[in-house]
């Protein structure tokens, strides 16, 4: 098959582009920077230059393909601030709206599938979360609600899209989201917990995420939302321990009125927010299973492969 990624050198798409290369699909990635574009012809795509807030660059693109993939996402800056959510919220908008119209256009789209965040469905405390529970409002869901918002709108026009709700996505890979934002830090044992830390924040390793947009696209009959998730739910305090353990460093907690000041309230509801989600759906529906079920009993390969990298890196 044919796939058009948007986002082919991200954290997933770099990860996401050679394993479908290597199953023989052609793939074409849109890339706005010469960077990117170097990176995606390295992994086996074809590089289409432009950029997602300008669709008429990549519509005639994508609208060749038989899956259409967003993954595009704009990284968060030190502090989370209104400016850079409606910076995501546009970005998002317009990416859905052009892969729409490119399905539309192409008469040939079988699959699209678009990243979202367990955190969008607000913090749920304790209680269980599947696709369809009710969500709670958060500063996050406006990064991530166009994704899902034009979900359904794909659906009203007969094109078969699914925004798959992942877990924090991680990896050995010091050079990607979890490599800035967690191993970095916790390897300097600068990472906290917020709070007393009790709050449940879901993990799904990069293969079983790779597994799962690629199980999507095959897939003909799926549903709308799907939680791409780990099987064993551990709360902040515990995974904080683990990683910090890891790299030989002790968990510390940091207060919620002092991480509101230092990162912003959208960051603060993520990392102190309880999100309790299942992936019975994605497993019945795909046949999808995670291979790495426990974030706790994978991060210390995880923290060996990612210094294993950085001395090679030297």
């Amino acid at each position: 098959m044919k796939y058009f990624i948007i986002g082919p050198s991200g954290s997933i798409g770099s990860e996401l582009v050679p394993a479908l290369v290597k199953l023989g699909h052609q793939v074409s990635g849109l890339a706005r920077s010469t960077k990117s574009a170097i990176l995606t012809t390295e992994l086996g795509a074809k590089v289409i230059n432009g950029d997602i807030n300008t669709p008429d660059t990549w519509i005639n693109e994508a609208a060749k393909a038989d899956v259409l993939v967003h993954l595009g996402a704009l990284s968060p800056p030190k502090r989370g601030n209104k400016k850079w959510l409606k910076a995501a919220d546009s970005l998002n908008t317009t990416a859905c709206k052009g892969l729409i119209e490119a399905a539309i256009q192409g008469e040939k789209c079988k699959a699209l599938i678009t990243a979202s965040g367990s955190c969008v469905v607000g913090n749920q405390k304790e209680r269980w979360v599947i696709e369809t529970t009710p969500k709670i409002k958060n500063a996050l869901a406006q990064f991530w609600g166009p994704n899902e918002d034009y979900v359904f709108i794909a659906r009203q026009k007969g094109i078969n899209a699914t925004a798959l709700r992942f877990g924090q996505v991680y990896s050995s890979n010091p050079n990607g989201v979890f490599g800035k934002y967690f191993l970095k830090m916790a390897e300097k044992g600068q990472f906290r917990y917020m709070g007393k830390g009790n709050n449940f924040y879901p993990y799904v390793h990069i293969k079983d995420v790779v597994d799962a947009i690629i199980k999507t696209a095959e897939n003909p009959n799926n549903e709308p939302i799907l939680h791409i998730v780990d099987d064993e739910p551990i709360n902040m305090k515990d995974s904080t321990t683990a990683l910090l353990k890891a790299f030989g460093q002790k968990a510390k907690s940091v207060p919620i009125w002092l991480a509101r000041i230092m990162v912003g309230k959208a960051l603060v509801e993520g990392f102190s927010g309880s999100f309790l989600l299942k992936n019975n759906l994605a497993k019945e529906t795909l046949g999808w299973k995670p291979a790495y079920p426990s974030f706790k009993n994978e991060v210390e390969n995880v923290v060996k492969g990612y210094m294993d990298l950085v001395s090679s890196q030297k």
